[in-house]
């Protein structure tokens, strides 16, 4: 009799710390991320230009969710092959619709932006409309 309460006590033990375990092991699937609306800007954007002097000019900007930014301009042959010609790197932030960034290298004004889907459009010359990637 006793040998059966031992057991019956052991049991319920054993059932309610799989039940908190179960519970802990749900507690969502939060990422590190408790950001209920992600930046949208968060993500690679390219945008092709000619220049002038006929050259294709490829440019390629990274936002990372640490809100800082990689930029990168390649020369694009005519076979699609990229040569890195320039890059920088640094922070951003973005207000209603502002980005602002401090480079390592250049200097930068706030630029105006909107995002429908995957394409951004910033007033950068006269309008820059990038592709996310």
């Amino acid at each position: 009799m006793k040998t059966k309460k031992i057991f019956t006590m052991l049991s319920l033990m054993v059932g309610l710390f799989l039940s908190g375990f179960a519970l802990l092991a749900c507690g969502g699937d939060d990422d590190d991320n408790n950001n209920s609306s992600p930046n949208p800007i968060v993500g690679t954007w390219y945008v092709e230009k000619e220049t002038s002097k006929g050259e294709l000019i490829y440019t390629e900007m990274t936002f990372e969710k640490d809100m800082t930014f990689t930029w990168r301009e390649y020369l694009k042959d005519n076979s699609g092959n990229l040569t890195l010609n320039n890059s920088d790197s640094g922070t951003y932030y973005t207000d209603n619709g502002v980005l602002y960034t401090t480079w390592k290298k250049f200097s930068s004004k706030p630029r105006n932006y909107t995002i429908s889907g995957n394409k951004m459009t910033t007033d950068e010359a006269g309008g820059t409309t990038w592709t996310r990637k």
